[in-house]
């Protein structure tokens, strides 16, 4: 069940990864199976994360975390405390995802798991920015680029970038923050993705604010290709799971409010309806 559940999740159908999870879990804990139990409460976590339900999510990871103590489990615990912070920034409490932060950085640091370290750099950088803490953001940014690319990472390399554009961009340096997002235009353009990235939106969004201060002619595109793929993934939820996807999540509540800006010209019906302000309500 544990599969079935990933195999729906990566379809974007949530409410059945749920479903197949809970039901996983149930056997887990029957069996007594503590270890497969702990993984399973750390994707409902996920799950509940990607809906936007930051609360249940926090809790789940706690739960979880409280769990990997018992049994022991220190590498699982260091990912569930990366997923704890990145938690408590997304329900807005950015100083509490700073202290989670660094709490996981400890314990990858001494797991000697590069790949936690560089995404912990990131969630920080954006906790750091969200506290205006320009100079912090910008040195958790570029630690978490440097580990990725020395890690072999590209599709993990433009989150980061992405963050420090928006830097560039709250500092007034356009300029600058242009010649940032090239790599990841290029990147896109080559046909790369951003899988596995936290909040692939997010990038997306980012490339588009940047080509606008710039007045370039391919935010409009940037701005497209976020609202389709959000909308794909708002039509496979049920009612209640769409209000919260679109209405919670920082970055899908951003692209919702730049589309309906914008009403660009090449929108199609399909995605105009699926982000409407009617799908929030």
């Amino acid at each position: 069940m544990t599969q079935l559940g990933i195999l729906a999740s990566q379809r974007g159908r949530y409410g059945l990864a749920r479903s197949h999870y809970e039901h996983a879990l149930a056997v887990a804990r029957a069996s007594g199976d503590r270890s497969s139990e702990s993984g399973i409460i750390n994707n409902l976590g996920e799950i509940e994360r990607l809906l936007g339900n930051y609360d249940a999510a926090f809790d789940l990871f706690q739960a979880g975390r409280r769990l990997c103590g018992e049994i022991g489990q220190r590498l699982a615990d260091a990912y569930m405390l990366c997923n704890v912070a990145h938690v408590a920034f997304l329900r807005g409490d950015a100083s509490g995802s700073v202290r989670w932060a660094i709490e996981a950085m400890r314990l990858a640091e001494e797991l000697k798991d590069r790949d936690l370290e560089a995404s912990l750099r990131c969630v920080r950088g954006h906790a750091h920015v969200a506290l205006a803490e320009w100079d912090d953001a910008e040195a958790c940014y570029g630690a978490s680029l440097a580990l990725f690319r020395e890690i072999g990472r590209p599709t993990m390399v433009p989150e980061p970038i992405a963050g420090l554009a928006r830097i560039a961009l709250a500092r007034g340096e356009i300029t600058n923050a242009i010649r940032m997002i090239a790599e990841i235009l290029a990147h896109f353009d080559a046909g790369g993705t951003v899988d596995g990235t936290e909040d692939s939106m997010w990038i997306y969004l980012t490339c588009h604010q940047v080509l606008a201060a710039g007045k370039s002619p391919r935010a409009e595109e940037f701005l497209e290709r976020a609202g389709t793929l959000l909308a794909e993934r708002a039509r496979q939820l049920d009612d209640a799971e769409r209000a919260s996807f679109l209405a919670n999540v920082p970055s899908h509540r951003a692209v919702v409010a730049a589309w309906e800006a914008s009403s660009p010209a090449s929108s199609t019906l399909t995605v105009s309806a699926a982000i409407a302000p009617s799908a929030l309500s």
